[in-house]
């Protein structure tokens, strides 16, 4: 009897020291979880990133090839579907096994999220994305501006440089020719008839375009002079206009059709309506409606025999 008894105290005793001896599960799953790494990602450079836990430390985390990512779905976590790598981004809270626990970096092992847990971190995300994204929109749109104005005004610069040159050009040419007027004498003048507001050749222009140019041809280097004329009818700018159409038009025809030179054919002149003869005609003075040309010799080169 004091056998019965003292196993039955034994007994009592072991089993109030049970709860003492042996871990829980619930003690057993907290010691498992000491192990892994709780918190929500704050930043990530590719394979790397950064996890802060409930108390603000954080762990760095590497991935590697045999790194293994779950999302745990439903609402104890029980079914898990394995992902990429792509799905851990900022504001996703995870528990990473880690290859070196307690340590401030280390490999992953594995790594587990819930579904509720990603779709927040999407929220957040797109919430930051937002904003950045229209930051860039504008910032691409002003940038375009500004290349559209710099483009506009580099060619507007050009546009004024090229007139600038154009004028320039010109007045210097007009100033050598001015220059050399009496460095040459005039052998021949021919003058060409044009009807109004026209610079086409008549068929009897052209015969005696080609019978002067031939008569050019016998003097030793000779050169052609061709002026262009308007009469007073019109404005000045649409008889400059006409002015220069027909004196290139003789000017084109003794090159391309009488076989004189370019060199032999000066630049022509553009004399607009400023020799025309006043005249109470409606239509004009038609002899002011002219290509005056001239062949002219240099005064050194006519005087050597």
């Amino acid at each position: 009897m004091k056998l019965n008894k003292l196993l039955s105290t034994s007994s009592l005793t072991i089993g109030l020291l049970m709860p003492f001896l042996l871990p829980t599960s619930a003690q057993a799953v907290a010691l498992a979880q000491e192990d892994k790494i709780e918190g929500v990602i704050v930043s990530r450079d590719g394979d790397s990133f950064v996890i802060r836990g409930s108390l603000g430390a954080t762990t760095n985390v590497i991935l590697t090839k045999s790194t293994k990512i779950d999302k745990l779905k439903g609402l104890i976590g029980v079914r898990s579907d394995n992902v990429g790598a792509d799905t851990l981004v900022p504001g996703l809270r995870v528990s990473v096994e880690p290859e070196s626990p307690g340590k401030q970096i280390t490999n992953a092992k594995s790594i587990q999220f819930h579904t509720d847990d990603l779709e927040t971190a999407d929220e957040i995300q797109g919430a930051l994305n937002v904003p950045q994204q229209q930051i860039s929109a504008l910032i691409a749109k002003v940038s375009a501006q500004e290349k559209e104005l710099a483009a506009q005004k580099e060619a507007y610069e050009q546009q004024i440089a090229a007139l600038k040159t154009d004028i320039n050009t010109r007045f210097t040419a007009a100033d050598e020719r001015i220059g050399k007027l009496d460095q040459y004498d005039v052998q021949a003048e021919l003058n060409i008839l044009f009807d109004r507001n026209s610079a086409t050749l008549s068929n009897q222009s052209k015969d005696e375009l080609k019978a002067f140019a031939e008569k050019a041809k016998t003097y030793k280097g000779y050169l052609v002079q061709v002026a262009g004329f308007a009469d007073s009818t019109g404005n000045e700018k649409i008889n400059q206009e006409l002015s220069d159409r027909r004196a290139a038009s003789v000017a084109n025809f003794l090159r391309q059709s009488c076989d004189l030179g370019m060199s032999r054919v000066l630049a022509t002149v553009a004399m607009s309506s400023s020799k025309a003869i006043p005249t109470n005609e409606a239509e004009g003075n038609a002899n002011d409606r002219r290509v005056t040309v001239r062949i002219a010799i240099n005064k050194g080169i006519a005087n050597t025999k």
